[in-house]
Order: structure tokens, then C-alpha cells, then sequence
């Protein structure tokens, strides 16, 4: 046994460079054969429908089908990259329902392949007439406004529009939605684009796109900061320190804009019987107590008040 191992060790150590030009050439010529084995291969076609004048399907049609060749390796691979398109005349069809068989199609492959089937076979249809007829335009508007705004209008410009489209299709509609109109960021009246969303098969008579204008309003304002008096109520006497407070508040802005000063008030409340010197605070609930009047009573909120105290002297 060791000895025959040794006669084959020896034989293929002896002349390796023979040995292996021997196998490149017997690979080559390999290779070279499998581009004349004849095979079976899925070539995907894209397909060009042509449809008769003043007729359109009321579905959309596939735009590639799957046609499967035989043939050299080299031929299907070609096949397979060439992106051939294939036109389909369907003009001499009438309006109705139709079964196009596929299969009965030449299609344009090299003559080198045969052509064994396509997938899908048939492709059903409908052919109906295109005509044209008005539509109202309705808006899809998304999100809500930031915040303190409101959207108070909401209208399309023009409200109605001309179509056409299949029959079948247009008989059912009656009106058409834009494309989302996002308001989530909007905080001003502002004019913007409003692309239609159109069914299937169904376009306009021209590239008009209408506009969405819609009004944004403020609806809750906030005023930073007034500086604002502080006044004894019932006056007896008492002189406040400091004479000035500021004041922050947040409300509608039907009633917050355009404010003054002069229409906000710091009143100090005493009890009576108080002594000659006391600290009045804010938001306390009793004793020396400092209360803001503002426009709009409980509507409008005091968000900040600065000193939230001030001392009170009798003079």
C-alpha cells in the first residue's frame, strides 16, 4: 500500500506545469460548450399598450410580462439585459370586455431563441370611452396648527374643475380630493399649491394646479412683562413699595391684543384693622394681598407677576 501511495505521489508531482495546462485547456474547452447548451430562461419584457382613439381601459394595464425562451446560454443572457420593449396594438378592439391572448403575440426576441410561453398568458380588459365632465375640488387638510392659532377658512381656488376620464369611471364621480395639505406648521394666512389626488385613468384638461388659501388666526396670545401700578384698595392711608409691578398674561387674542398698561392694575387688599406696616403677596387667599384686574376677567390667566410682594406703609 505505502508503495503504491508513493507511485501516485510521484505521478502527480511529475511535470505539474504539463498537468496543468492539460487542466486549463480541459476547463476552457468546458466553459466553451456551455455557451452552445441550449436552456430555458425567464426574460422580462416591458410592455407598450396602444389603445384606439378616444378609448381607454377602465383599469390600469401591466406594464411587463415574463416571456420564457430557449436557447444559448449566451443568446438568453443577452436576451435577458437587452430591456426590450414590446408594443401591443390593440386599435382594431371595440368598446367593451376583451381576453388578449399573449401567447399568440410575436414578440421581439432574437431568432437564435425560441419562444416557450409567456406569463401571464392572457390579460383581461375594458375599453370604454373617454369623456369629460366637471368636478368639485375638496381640500384633505392634516395636522392642527401650532399652539395658539386656528385655522379659521379653508377654500380651494378653482372649486371646480374639468376631467375626463373613462365613462365608467367618471358616472361615479363627483367630486375630487387634493393631495394632503399639511397645517401643522402653518401660523399665518398663507396661499399654497393643492396637487389634485385623481383616481386611476382620470386626469385634467391642463396642467392647472389648484391653490389652497387658508387662513390661520391667533386665538391665545400671551403678553410679556407689563409694568403695571399697584394701588391700595379702599385707600387708607397706605402707601405701596415698590409702586410699579410687572406682570405677564396669557389669554384670547381678540382681548390681549393691542393691551396697555392702563388696562392692567396690581390692587392691594387690606383687612381692616391692618397695621401701619405690612408685606401684601401675591396669591395669598387672605390677609395683605396683592390681586391683579386685568381685561377678560377669568378668560385671561396671570402667568407671572415680579415682585409677587410689596410692602405697604400708612403715611
Amino acid at each position: 500500500m505505502a508503495d503504491l501511495w508513493q507511485r501516485f505521489v510521484a505521478w502527480i508531482t511529475y511535470d505539474p506545469f504539463t498537468k496543468g495546462l492539460a487542466l486549463l485547456l480541459a476547463v476552457t474547452a468546458w466553459l466553451f460548450v456551455q455557451q452552445d447548451v441550449a436552456r430555458e430562461t425567464p426574460v422580462p419584457m416591458r410592455v407598450r399598450w396602444v389603445l384606439p382613439d378616444g378609448l381607454v381601459t377602465t383599469e390600469p394595464l401591466r406594464n411587463q410580462v415574463t416571456v420564457v425562451v430557449e436557447g444559448a446560454r449566451a443568446a438568453t443572457s443577452r436576451a435577458r439585459t437587452a430591456g426590450v420593449e414590446q408594443r401591443i396594438d390593440l386599435t382594431g378592439l371595440p368598446m367593451g370586455e376583451h381576453v388578449v391572448d399573449l401567447s399568440s403575440i410575436d414578440w421581439s426576441v432574437p431568432e437564435s431563441l425560441t419562444v416557450l410561453g409567456v406569463e401571464p398568458s392572457t390579460v383581461a380588459l375594458e375599453l370604454d370611452e373617454r369623456i369629460q365632465q366637471k368636478v368639485q375640488v375638496k381640500p384633505r387638510p392634516v395636522g392642527d396648527p401650532p399652539p395658539a392659532y386656528e385655522i379659521r377658512g379653508l377654500t380651494i381656488e378653482p372649486e371646480v374643475i374639468d376631467v375626463e376620464g373613462p365613462r365608467k369611471v367618471l358616472s361615479r364621480l363627483d367630486h375630487v380630493f387634493t393631495k394632503p395639505i399639511d397645517l401643522s406648521s402653518l401660523t399665518d394666512a398663507v396661499t399654497v399649491d393643492a396637487p389634485l389626488d385623481l383616481p386611476w385613468g382620470v386626469q385634467t384638461l391642463n396642467d392647472e394646479v389648484p391653490q389652497a388659501m387658508v387662513d390661520v388666526v391667533v386665538v391665545t396670545r400671551t403678553v410679556e412683562d407689563l409694568s403695571v401700578p399697584v394701588i391700595i384698595y379702599d385707600d387708607y392711608g397706605y402707601v405701596p413699595e415698590p409702586t410699579t409691578v410687572t406682570v405677564s398674561l396669557r389669554g384670547p387674542a381678540a382681548i390681549l391684543d393691542g393691551l396697555g398698561e392702563s388696562a392692567v392694575v396690581a390692587f392691594v387688599r387690606l383687612p381692616k384693622g391692618a397695621p401701619a406696616t405690612a408685606e401684601a403677596r401675591y396669591g395669598a387667599q387672605r390677609g395683605p394681598r396683592i390681586e391683579i384686574w386685568r381685561p377678560g376677567g377669568s378668560e385671561v390667566a396671570v402667568t407671572r407677576v415680579q415682585p409677587q410682594s410689596v410692602r405697604v406703609e400708612r403715611r
